[in-house]
């Protein structure tokens, strides 16, 4: 199976950690998209240090993401 960069937040407080993770297999109805850059916004910071209750450990996923060109037909 290919293989992706991510970073995650493993804990509230804790630091940013660079990992690498199996590439999921699109379901019905998805799309798989090669992401060449991927910057950090307001939200993902305040996850990282613990201020949004309920938000996923160790995946936090970030909103903010730079892609090729995509064509979907």
């Amino acid at each position: 199976m290919a293989s992706m960069r991510a970073v995650v937040v493993p804990e509230p407080g804790g630091d940013f950690e660079l990992v690498t993770r199996d590439v999921p297999e699109p379901g019905p109805e998805e799309a798989l998209v090669r992401v060449h850059a991927c910057g950090v916004c307001h939200s993902d910071l305040l996850a990282k240090v613990g201020a949004i209750p309920g938000a996923p450990y160790p995946d936090r996923k970030s909103t903010r993401l730079n892609s090729s060109h995509i064509t979907i037909s």
